[in-house]
């Protein structure tokens, strides 16, 4: 019996241990089923979030697609379009090619030719200098030759012999008698010299020779004319008409009066100058003329008068002025105009570009 009422107790100890043991269990279970709810949900609240997330990604996906497609699209033509051009580049290309040996060997000809050309250029360059320099040398030529009429169109300290014979016998006033003025040169033994050619002697040649011919003789009398209305203030010429009869005194001398039977004609000094013009076929004649009215300088007596038409001086009784001379140049008349040292002289100007 003491060995039954021992036994009972650790069987309700043991079974109260049971007891507690499993409703420790149950409530370790209950909280971990709790918790595992709630790790459920949660789960299931995520799992929802990344199916949005994964809807949004397949939305933006598509997009993408849709995108890719339309920029493979793209791409396709421009490659297509690219492909074209490098087609027609490559037969350029091609083309381009296909020419080159033709345009190097048509280059090689044109550097040879450019190279002749150099050659030539500078063989001209040599040779247009040294014609530059001959015209500059024609033209100081030209330049001496127009002078020659300026010094020679006026007396400087020579002649003062002939000059004062007839500053004393043939000058009245402001009037210088032409035939007086020829027959003091005849007293003092001036002649006509026939001469071949047409040179003109200078105012010394002339003195020297005591004469010349009659365009030597037409620059003299001239020059004394010139130097006589500048130094002595001479302003007309008394000219002798031989187509009038009347009494023309030449000088008074010792109370003797040496005279022609002909009238007389007053001429202004007005743009004095030689005169040539023909007589035949192959003769000229040179005299004076001044206010249109020609006179022959040996003898002093009237000729004829010149009208002026268009560029042409006309002989009223035929024939036309051939020469001029002035103070500065000679003139020849052509079917272009009048020529003369200065019209050279300008024209060789334009070529150098040396005007003035």
């Amino acid at each position: 019996m003491k060995s039954k009422k021992a036994k009972f107790p650790f069987l309700a100890v043991s079974f109260i241990f049971f007891i507690i043991l499993t409703f420790g269990i149950f409530i370790f279970q209950f909280f971990s089923i709790e918790t595992l709810k709630n790790e459920l949900a949660d789960a299931n609240e995520q799992l929802s979030t990344l199916q949005e997330t994964a809807a949004l990604q397949n939305t933006h996906f598509s997009e993408l697609e849709k995108e890719q497609e339309n920029t493979k699209q793209e791409l396709d033509s421009r490659i297509n379009s690219l492909s074209a051009e490098l087609n027609n580049t490559r037969n350029m290309l091609e083309y381009l090619q296909a020419n080159f040996t033709s345009f190097e060997e048509e280059y090689i000809s044109l550097q040879e030719d450019y190279e002749n050309l150099q050659v030539n250029y500078a063989e001209k360059e040599q040779e247009y200098v040294a014609l530059m320099g001959e015209i500059e040398d024609f033209e100081q030529t030209l330049e001496e030759k127009m002078f020659w009429y300026t010094a020679n169109s006026d007396f400087d300290n020579s002649g003062e012999r002939f000059l004062r014979k007839v500053r004393i016998n043939c000058i009245d006033g402001s009037s210088l008698n032409m035939p007086c003025l020829y027959t003091m040169l005849e007293d003092l033994d001036y002649e006509y010299i026939s001469e071949k050619g047409d040179m003109i002697k200078s105012l010394e040649q002339f003195e020297k020779a005591k004469g010349g011919d009659c365009e030597d003789w037409a620059l003299f009398v001239k020059a004394m004319v010139n130097h006589f209305e500048n130094e002595e203030g001479v302003k007309k010429l008394r000219i002798m008409n031989r187509e009038e009869e009347g009494h023309f005194t030449i000088y008074i001398k010792d109370n003797v009066e040496y005279f022609y039977p002909y009238d007389s004609m007053i001429v202004d000094i007005e743009d004095l100058r030689v005169a040539c013009f023909s007589i035949s076929e192959y003769e000229g004649h040179c005299v004076l003329v001044s206010d249109n009215i020609l006179f022959e300088p040996r003898g002093g007596y009237f000729l004829n008068e010149v009208q002026m038409e268009g560029n042409e001086y006309i002989i009223d009784e035929g024939g036309y002025i051939d020469v001029l001379i002035n103070n500065e140049d000679i003139y020849v008349a052509t079917e272009e105009g009048w020529i003369s040292y200065a019209f050279f002289i300008e024209k060789l100007q334009s070529i150098t570009g040396n005007s003035e």
